[in-house]
Formats: C-alpha cells, structure tokens, sequence
C-alpha cells in the first residue's frame, strides 16, 4: 500500500506538470534544431581531466554513505528486466561511442534505462579497473530529482542530493580554482 501511494503521488506530481498545471513552470517540445544544437556542443566539449582534482572528488565520494543493501557497490535489482526497446536503446547509445539523447515515449523507462546503462559502465569498466565513477544527473524539476534518486537507490548507486542551494557546500569542499566549473 505504501508504494502504491508513492506511485500515485508521483504520478499526480507528474500529470500536474505535463498539463502545465505547476506555477512557475512550463512543458515545451525541445524543436529539433534545439536538440541536434545540444548534440553538436555535447560532442564539441573538450575536457582534459586534473589528476589531483579527479583524485580528491574520488576520495569525497568514496567516503560517502554506504547504500542500503549494507554494501557501497551498485547492483542490479533481483527484480529488474530491460525490455526489448530498451535493449536496443542502449546497443545504439553504445554503437554511437556513448553519446546521444534517449529519446522514447513517457513512460517507457527512461529512466531506469539511463541508469541501467550507468550500471552496465560500472560493471563493465569501473568495477574490473577498481576506479570510482562519477555521473552527474541534471533534471528540470525537484521532483523529477527525488525521483531519480529513488530509483538510484534501488541499484544501490550513492546520490547526493544537489539543488540549487547545495552549490556552495560543494564547492567549499571540492578544491577548484578560480573559473572553474563543476558539473
């Protein structure tokens, strides 16, 4: 009954929000110029990672909470299957060098889809190496980052809660240099 309420709020929240019904707040198609413009500049991005600064983000995260399961290592959930459509969702962001926008109907599991692929990274490459890996989720909507962090959680994955007022505690403890970003 609990999660039966949590599903109902949730989706109440979200039809409030689809029917434009939130104030403040507006639901607009991303036209396609918009979209392939988000892609060239995703692709354009040049990063040339700091191995100190890498070091010591990895050590803040690493000393983070352990998830619920009593374990700091993601898992799949026993109860977790992807569909088909998700399937070849991920074969085609993985054939395209991990780079695209999953765009599939509302809901469909894009969700879940996005975090069944950061799973799969993590088994695939983090886990095997022993590295940490970092992901940064950025959404609209509280309530859509609520949402996420519910199902993270289901994977075990550690989130860390960043609205717009968590800016400043992050930065004061991450070591950056004037002009720089955190993303």
């Amino acid at each position: 009954q609990g999660h039966q309420n949590k599903c109902d709020f949730y989706t109440e929240e979200f039809e409030k929000i689809w029917k434009n019904k939130v104030a403040n707040m507006a639901v607009i198609d991303i036209p396609d110029a918009a979209k392939e413009d988000l892609i060239r500049r995703g692709s354009e991005l040049s990063y040339i990672p700091d191995p100190e600064r890498e070091k010591r983000i990895s050590e803040i995260i690493k000393s983070s909470v352990i998830g619920k399961s009593g374990s700091k290592f993601p898992r799949k959930p026993e109860n977790f299957n992807t569909r088909e459509y998700q399937k070849t969702a991920l074969n085609l962001w993985q054939a395209n060098d991990y780079r695209g926008i999953l765009d599939l109907a509302t809901g469909t599991g894009k969700t879940l889809t996005a975090i069944y692929a950061l799973f799969s990274t993590y088994k695939g490459t983090v886990e095997k190496s022993g590295q940490s890996l970092f992901c940064v989720i950025s959404v609209p909507y509280i309530n859509l980052a609520d949402q996420w962090r519910t199902e993270l959680a289901k994977f075990n994955f550690q989130s860390i809660a960043c609205y717009t007022f968590c800016f400043f505690r992050i930065t004061k403890d991450l070591p950056f240099e004037s002009g720089q970003q955190f993303l």
